[in-house]
Parts: C-alpha cells; structure tokens; sequence
C-alpha cells in the first residue's frame, strides 16, 4: 500500500520515539451510504476528547490486515463488512506515548448489523457512540482547521483518508 500522508506531532512537547504501532482503520459506509465514526468523550493524558475517530485499532500478533479490520468493525460499530478496499498507509508520531503508528486504511461497507457492540473497557471508559454523517458532512466534521491538541492529531489523520477516498471515488 502506498503511503498517503506523515504526520508529526506538533500539539504536544516533542519526546523521543521508543515504538511503532501497527493499527488498521476503516472509512465504514451504511447500506444508506453514510459514513459511521465514533465519538470519543473523556479524559486521558492527552486532555479533554471531544472527537470523531474513524472504526479501528491495533493489529493483534498473528492477525491479518483484513481480520483486524473485520474484528475492529465488529467490536467497534457492531457489524461485519464486505466490499473492503485499500486506500494508503498513514503514519502518525503522538509524543505523549512516544508512539509512531502506522494506520492501514481501507474503505468496506456493513454487510450485516449485530445485536451489541463489543468494547474494551478501554473504550466503554470513553462512552463511545456511532455517529452517521454524509461524505460532505464528514469533510466538513474532520476538516483540521480549527481543532487543536489530540482532536487535531486525530482529524487530520482521517480527514486525509477521506480525501483520498474521494479522489478515487
């Protein structure tokens, strides 16, 4: 996969870099064509979050791109995917964990609804909702114009997969 974007992290005090994290994420699409991100609230050592976040997380050892991809989707928004479709890799360097990720994008739609959720307590302290939004209103919702600290870190990251979701639409 091409690499789309690298990001550094001019929102925190530069430390140094001790590890890489590996992560998918996905531009995941309802059966009405509306793009489903979650809603991060809470505190952590990044501050106050208040953001909208693309479906995703880290590759467990062993695990394949797509089967993160699959599992991400069915803890995280409650539903199985099809039509997966790579995008590009971005890497991002968060100074608070000493932390570069590299987040693997692709775009899929819900194949089928599950009955729950399934969110690390990790997650649930976040009170994680889904939220639904058009492809305009979601270049509208992650544009990093204006946001600062993490809600930056985070919107630009998945502003840019989205942009090159809309370059090859």
């Amino acid at each position: 996969m091409e690499i789309l974007a690298t990001f550094q992290d001019d929102q925190y005090p530069a430390q140094e870099i001790l590890q890489r994290r590996f992560t998918v994420r996905c531009l995941l699409r309802d059966e009405r064509g509306r793009f489903i991100f979650n809603r991060i609230r809470g505190k952590d050592r990044f501050g106050l979050r208040n953001h909208l976040e693309t479906i995703g997380g880290g590759i467990e050892p062993n695990e394949s791109h797509e089967g993160a991809l699959r599992r991400e989707c069915r803890e995280e928004a409650g539903c199985t995917i099809q039509d997966i479709r790579p995008l590009g890799i971005i890497v991002d360097r968060y100074h608070l964990l000493h932390r570069e990720t590299v987040s693997a994008f692709y775009s899929a739609r819900v194949d089928q609804w599950l009955k729950a959720r399934a969110l690390t307590v990790q997650e649930q302290r976040f009170c994680m909702t889904l939220e639904f939004y058009s492809f305009e209103e979601a270049l509208k919702m992650l544009n990093p114009e204006g946001k600062n600290q993490v809600a930056l870190l985070i919107a630009r990251r998945d502003y840019a997969a989205l942009m090159q979701l809309k370059n090859i639409r």
